[in-house]
């Protein structure tokens, strides 16, 4: 799938939103048991080692960004793949021979797709930038030797991302080796082609990985790589890593042999591929409503959309249950209403508010969970919005991520019909769009709501 650069606006809250995605485990084939890296971003689909594509990684679902980095003749960490501009960007030029400011006027974007036309090789500041606040991660893999590591180290001591979401990768035994010494604080692992582990063997691999201080092991992916391999890295203390893989009976299989993570030029596919079985079917769709037959209505994530609020479902929510719902939001006054319930209006109501602000709440004496949007993209942006509810515990989703829970005070089984854009006299009317509505009969995981908002967004154009 490619997003154009122009309908992208209404995924960017989802960076903002800091992508806190909860890791759930459900089998040895879970999509939340392995961390899916975008490999030089999403590059399956926007020009690789550029910020478009680092962006467009964060909005497919991925829990790490790798990226190639070289130093400038004149001190400035770029990312970029290979050792001259010929290929991406023209000229012929090395880029460790080269000037920033030379470099940074090249369009590296174009070749991919005319959309992309005028975008610009970044430093490792500006790919930095785009990791969201709280947990997204990066693989810095140096092309450059050892001349790199000493400003590298500087660079990010620098900054305040954690170390801890950081890890440097490289093919180079003495630059890893190198970067242990200088920043033994930040994971290094060091990485090997098919080539290397079949000359050097299984045991020799892991002893030079710990001779050199790395933390780990980046692996070039293969079904002939034996179970033994991960259990023995294992057994040394080392984390073990794969890469890049594109289709998914081989994320299957390395999933299988106890790989951390998988780098991929296609994260979001290869993320619905690792789900489990019990992950796609174990909940139960009580009601989808995708509007597809609303011929005059507005054009919606997958086809057409509902647009006049108070459209009754003639359903009652489920005792313990999902809403899952894309929604755009028009201008408004004061507050509107996302759904609701006929039976009062101060019950089994989601609703955003004027300054942006969401909420949810099940019963009037319940507690309200309210969570701030990103204010740019509140108005005229689809989003993807989710409540969750049992007995015990209420939850909120903006784009898949969980934003906000509470315990509820008050458990009460649902009442009245479900209502989008609200039903009920005592509530302001929502204004704006809906489409692929969905209600369960389970409470679902960030996991699965992920999956949900991916396979919503494969039709975005000229929305």
């Amino acid at each position: 799938m490619n997003i154009p650069m122009q309908t992208r606006s209404h995924f960017i809250n989802i960076v903002a939103l800091c992508l806190t995605l909860a890791t759930l485990t459900f089998g040895t084939l879970s999509a939340g048991a392995v961390d899916i890296v975008a490999h030089r971003g999403a590059s399956a689909d926007a020009p690789e080692n550029t910020v478009p594509a680092f962006l467009l990684a964060w909005e497919r679902g991925a829990d790490r960004i790798e990226g190639d980095f070289f130093l400038t003749s004149d001190g400035v960490i770029v990312c970029f793949h290979d050792k001259t501009t010929k290929r991406l960007g023209g000229g012929n030029l090395k880029v460790s021979s080269t000037p920033y400011q030379q470099l940074r006027a090249l369009d590296v974007g174009a070749w991919k797709d005319p959309k992309w036309k005028g975008t610009r090789i970044p430093t490792l500041a500006e790919v930095l930038a785009t990791l969201p606040a709280e947990q997204g991660r990066m693989f810095i893999e140096i092309k450059d030797g050892v001349r790199i590591v000493k400003p590298l180290a500087e660079q990010l001591n620098k900054i305040s991302i954690p170390k801890s979401r950081l890890a440097i990768i490289c093919f180079d035994q003495v630059v890893i080796a190198a970067c242990k010494k200088a920043m033994p604080e930040v994971d290094a692992f060091w990485v090997v082609s098919q080539k290397s582990y079949k000359k050097m063997g299984m045991s020799s691999v892991i002893k030079t990985a710990k001779r050199l201080g790395a933390d780990g092991v980046d692996i070039q992916a293969s079904t002939e790589i034996p179970p033994e391999f991960g259990k023995a890295l294992r057994q040394n203390g080392l984390q073990y890593h794969c890469w890049t893989v594109n289709e998914i009976p081989l994320a299957r299989h390395m999933a299988k042999m106890g790989v951390q993570s998988i780098t991929t030029d296609r994260p979001d596919f290869i993320r619905r591929g690792l789900q489990t079985d019990k992950e796609r079917a174990d909940a139960r769709i009580l009601q989808h409503l995708d509007f597809d037959d609303q011929t005059n209505g507005p054009a919606g994530i997958k086809g057409r959309a509902l647009s006049a609020a108070g459209f009754n479902t003639r359903k009652t929510l489920p005792a313990s249950g999902t809403v899952a719902m894309w929604y755009r939001p028009a201008p408004w006054y004061d507050y509107q209403t996302v759904f609701d319930s006929t039976a009062d209006p101060d019950v089994w109501e989601l609703w955003i508010n004027k300054d942006a602000e969401i909420g949810f709440r099940t019963t009037a004496k319940d507690l309200r969970i309210t969570h701030r949007l990103h204010s740019v993209a509140t108005v005229n942006q689809w989003q993807h919005l989710a409540v969750t509810w049992d007995a015990r515990t209420v939850n909120l989703y903006v784009n898949a991520v969980p934003v906000v829970s509470a315990k509820r005070r008050q458990p009460s089984p649902p009442s009245g019909d479900f209502c989008l854009g609200g039903g009920n006299a005592g509530n302001m009317p929502g204004k704006g769009h809906w489409d692929e509505v969905l209600v369960f009969d389970k409470v679902l995981s960030a996991t699965e709501l992920r999956t949900l908002m991916l396979d919503g967004v494969t039709n975005t154009q000229g929305k």
